[in-house]
């Protein structure tokens, strides 16, 4: 095999520096352009390939997959199909691919309206998750000049490629399962041709009832979701029986939450009364109190390899892709939305390992860190997530690549996220409210009453986006009616005349105050780095919420109400 030519023989031969052969060959300033044509004409000669060009020959064909997935099956919640996607990500990222998500919406699929990622050839294959109508996926085959691979679905009446989940067999074991308990009046919720799944699960229980001779009751057959929409109907679907049977067999675990909160208000006790099983092992949040039976597709499991081994193939002394913005934000994005769904020591692993790969240069570790927090910290991002920060912010410190100052930042940064973290007791601090009365976040400690602590600045704009969305927002205003939760309005800066002018913009029924002097500022006892910030605080005085979302703070009232 011939030798490969490297700068240094170039170098040697002309009587220059490799530095100044690199410059010629990159047509950088500071070579004469007689010497650059010089240096140029014996690379030529000799055969020279820059790393680049050799990386071009040597390197796999990469490409872009679009990823397709109907609006419909995208509810409140993170979806099945929203964690399919996670693992489809993994396997494209394994190859040093890019993945494309766009969304269809049911008036696309019924006007057989092509999706935006088939423009200016964006992609060179087409991945769709789940049903999106016979007519609208064979114009989209016609359409596409790349691959269409399906997840989730399949079409007996043409050649396609798929991965589908055995959803017959699935539903065959559950109600077998039913049988074994006792049970012979078995019936099955699923809206029959909605989905190839749906209507395979359908089959399975079909043929449990035949092995067993139970026969068929159509009554018993119970429709979930609208045939032509998809979408869950629970107004006009989910009818309960006049002579009701002693078990359910669902076709998903959100079918098998949603009917148990009918059973439960028609009287029913589950599984006291009535069993009931599902499909898929994914509850979404909130949705159910109760632990069902399922037939488990491990969504976690294919979550946490995906976050571990996300970043196996870059390369990160590979400066262009790393100093590449939209390179690593995509990445980044993919890489923090499968978090939700993976657990604490497959977040740890995860993060040591991002940390290990990224120490091959100091610039790359640092930039790592920097997009780490900018993801993780940033009030704009919806990845924002302090607890997962701080795995990485431990991950780091145990790096030997880290420089002083980067490692200043880095203890720094675990300093901000330890005061006042989740589960840990709340600083206490002084406060004046607008009758002139002192008082403390202790002192307004009541039984069985939280206390959420808005901390704001007057004359920032976005404080006064979220202080509207507090407003409005019901279950908040419910809570504080019902002595469930005091508002407490905190201004941090100490400035009274700010204050004063301030304070009748906000509701009368909250705890309107301002920190005298400044004192928590002075302190430095709460971490404050953007405005506002929010904290949900016990009865205990034990912090519940450290600066949630909205969202997340009315689903924690609606759970704790629900509950209570």
């Amino acid at each position: 095999m011939a030798k490969s030519v490297k700068l240094g023989d170039i170098a040697a031969i002309v009587g220059v520096s490799t530095v100044t052969v690199s410059k010629a060959l990159s047509d950088q300033k500071g070579v004469s352009e007689e010497l650059r044509a010089q240096i140029k004409q014996l690379a030529d000669e000799m055969g020279y390939q820059s790393p680049s060009e050799i990386r071009k020959k040597t390197a796999k064909k990469k490409y872009n997959i679009g990823v397709l997935i109907q609006e419909i099956y995208l509810g409140k919640y993170p979806s099945f199909y929203w964690q399919l996607y996670q693992v489809l990500n993994k396997k494209a990222v394994a190859r040093g691919c890019f993945t494309m998500l766009e969304f269809v919406s049911r008036d696309s699929v019924l006007n057989a309206e092509m999706p935006m990622l088939l423009e200016d050839d964006k992609v060179d294959g087409i991945v769709v998750v789940g049903s999106m109508g016979k007519e609208y996926l064979e114009k989209l085959e016609k359409t596409a000049k790349v691959p269409v691979e399906y997840v989730d679905y399949y079409d007996n009446s043409r050649p396609i490629d798929t991965v589908i989940a055995n959803s017959f067999y699935g539903s065959y074991m559950l109600t077998n399962y039913l049988y074994d308990m006792g049970h012979r009046d078995i019936a099955y919720v699923g809206t029959i041709g909605s989905t190839n799944s749906i209507t395979d699960r359908y089959l399975g229980y079909i043929k449990s009832l035949l092995e067993h001779d139970i026969p068929l009751r159509e009554d018993w057959v119970i429709p979930d979701r609208d045939v032509k929409t998809g979408q869950f109907d629970e107004e006009n679907c989910f009818k309960l029986p006049k002579n009701m049977p002693t078990a359910f067999v669902c076709n998903c675990d959100l079918a098998a939450a949603t009917l148990i909160k009918i059973l439960n208000a028609a009287g029913y006790r589950v599984p006291e009364d009535v069993s009931v099983v599902g499909f898929d092992n994914y509850m979404y949040p909130g949705s159910c109190d109760i632990g069902v039976t399922t037939y488990e597709i491990n969504m976690q499991e294919m979550a946490g390899y995906v976050a571990i081994h996300f970043w196996d193939n870059m390369d990160f002394s590979d400066t262009i892709r790393v100093n590449d913005d939209r390179f690593m934000e995509h990445h980044f994005a993919n890489y923090f939305s499968v978090f939700p769904y993976v657990s604490a020591d497959d977040a740890v692993k995860a993060a040591g390992r991002l940390v290990k790969l990224s120490e091959v240069t100091p610039a790359s570790l640092g930039r790592v860190l920097r997009v780490t927090r900018r993801f993780l910290t940033s009030p704009n991002s919806s990845m924002r997530d302090e607890e997962l920060y701080y795995i990485f912010l431990e991950a780091a410190s145990k790096s030997d690549s880290l420089d002083d100052a980067s490692r200043v930042k880095v203890e720094d940064g675990i300093k901000e996220v330890l005061k006042n973290r989740q589960g840990t007791p709340a600083a206490d601090f002084k406060v004046i409210d607008n009758r002139g009365k002192a008082t403390t976040l202790y002192g307004e400690a009541k039984a069985g009453q939280c206390r959420l602590v808005v901390f704001y600045d007057p004359e920032c704009s976005h404080c006064h986006e979220i202080i509207e969305g507090l407003k409005q927002l019901d279950v908040l205003n419910y809570a504080v009616e019902a002595g469930l939760v005091k508002v407490m309005a905190v201004y941090v800066d100490g400035d009274s005349e700010v204050w004063k002018q301030a304070r009748d913009s906000m509701p009368e029924n909250w705890l309107n105050c301002m920190s005298p002097g400044g004192e928590i500022v002075e302190k430095d006892t709460y971490s404050l780095p953007a405005m506002p910030v929010i904290y949900l605080i016990a009865p205990d005085n034990s912090v519940i919420l450290k600066d949630p979302t909205l969202p997340l703070l009315a689903d924690w009232f609606y759970n704790e109400m629900s509950a209570g």
